[in-house]
C-alpha cells in the first residue's frame, strides 16, 4: 500500500508531499495537477516492469508516440527542472516468495524506495538518466513523528491552497 509519495520536478508538480491513508481522496481546480500525481504513480509503476525510456513512452499524455523526455520535467518560462524525483513510502507484506518459489518472512514491511532523474541529451538524442536510486527500511525510529494512518486524524490530509500554490505550478497542463 502506499502511504506517502513526494514528488519533485516532474510535470507541473514542483515539490508535491502527498500522504494516503486507505481512502484518499484527491480534489482541485482544473490544471492543479490531479492527473500528473496519478501519472507520476503510473511512471513508478511502469519502472516496475519497464526500460526507462519505454515507461516514458507509455505514460498517458505519449500514448504510444515517441515520447519526449523533456516534456516530464517541471518547466515554466526560463525555468527547467534540472532533476525529477520520486520518494514513495510503502507497506509491503512480510510474507515474500523469491523467483525460485522459496518463501521468506521479511523483518520489516514499511519501505521508503526513492529514485531521480536527469535529462541526457547526448549524441542528439534525449534519454532520462538515472541520477540516484535507493530502497531502505523505514523504522519505528526513522519514522519518528512521520504520518501513521488514523492517528493523526484528518488535518494531516488536507492541503491549505497556499501550500498548493507553492508545491504545484496551477494551470498549466502537461
Amino acid at each position: 500500500m502506499l502511504t506517502r509519495l513526494r514528488v519533485k520536478g516532474f510535470k507541473n508538480l514542483l515539490d508535491v508531499d502527498m500522504r494516503f491513508g486507505p481512502f484518499t481522496c484527491v480534489a482541485g481546480p482544473n490544471g492543479a495537477g490531479k492527473s500528473n500525481l496519478f501519472d507520476a504513480i503510473t511512471f513508478l509503476h511502469l519502472l516496475t516492469k519497464q526500460p526507462i525510456m519505454d515507461a516514458v513512452r507509455l505514460l498517458r499524455e505519449t500514448k504510444g508516440r515517441s515520447a519526449e523526455p523533456r516534456s516530464l520535467f517541471t518547466t515554466f518560462g526560463q525555468y527547467r527542472a534540472p532533476e525529477m524525483s520520486f520518494t514513495a513510502e510503502l507497506i509491503v507484506d512480510r510474507s515474500v516468495h523469491d523467483d525460485f518459489g522459496v518463501s521468506a518472512e521479511a523483518a520489516i514491511s514499511t519501505l521508503r524506495y526513492s529514485v531521480a532523474f536527469r535529462l541526457d541529451a547526448g549524441n542528439g538524442t534525449e534519454r532520462l538518466e538515472l541520477a540516484r536510486e535507493s530502497l531502505e527500511p523505514i523504522t519505528l525510529q526513522d519514522a519518528g513523528a512521520a504520518w501513521i494512518p488514523g492517528k493523526q486524524g484528518f488535518q494531516e490530509l488536507v492541503h491549505r491552497r497556499t501550500t498548493c500554490r507553492d508545491a504545484v505550478h496551477l494551470h498549466q497542463r502537461r
